[in-house]
């Protein structure tokens, strides 16, 4: 996203991102809406304005929520939690409940990937919603996948902590 690069231009890179929010909200559909918002969001976090981030994740997060389709409404909450988890923990956090709710409510293997991928990126600052996200997770070949990714990155954080 051009944003992105626009370093000491604040006011313009903030009216890129304005732009992009509303090429976003010209979409039809409430989960192209929220996938198209995760990118100019990505760089609200990247850029440290959290406080534009928290407010624009509240307002993703109530046009997802009438999506009637748990697959498409995980989906994008996914790409939010994908685009965020790197920045705050806080805006992560956020996201969860409604992510676990759509995770919860669907089947399939898009969902299970979600749920693999966003366990992975909790665990980083939350080990036991990393494995309650897991236990979500319905075909046992990807359960197991999401163990191991957790208990990997448990070991390599334990070996960090044991050289220092």
């Amino acid at each position: 996203m051009v944003a992105d690069y626009i370093k000491s231009n604040v006011q313009a890179r903030m009216h890129i991102i304005d732009a992009a929010f509303s090429a976003a909200g010209k979409q039809s559909e409430p989960n192209r809406i929220v996938t198209v918002s995760a990118w100019p969001l990505e760089v609200l976090c990247r850029h440290g304005d959290l406080s534009r981030a928290k407010a624009e994740v509240e307002r993703l997060i109530g046009i997802i929520q009438p999506e009637p389709h748990p697959v498409r409404r995980a989906d994008a909450l996914f790409m939010l939690v994908k685009k965020t988890h790197a920045y705050s923990s806080n805006l992560t956090k956020a996201l969860l409940i409604p992510f676990k709710k759509a995770c919860s409510e669907g089947r399939g293997w898009k969902i299970d990937r979600d749920l693999r991928d966003v366990s992975e990126w909790v665990a980083e600052f939350d080990h036991d919603e990393a494995l309650n996200l897991v236990e979500i997770i319905f075909k046992p070949h990807v359960k197991r996948q999401a163990f191991r990714l957790i208990e990997q990155l448990n070991s390599i954080k334990d070996s960090q902590k044991n050289s220092q």
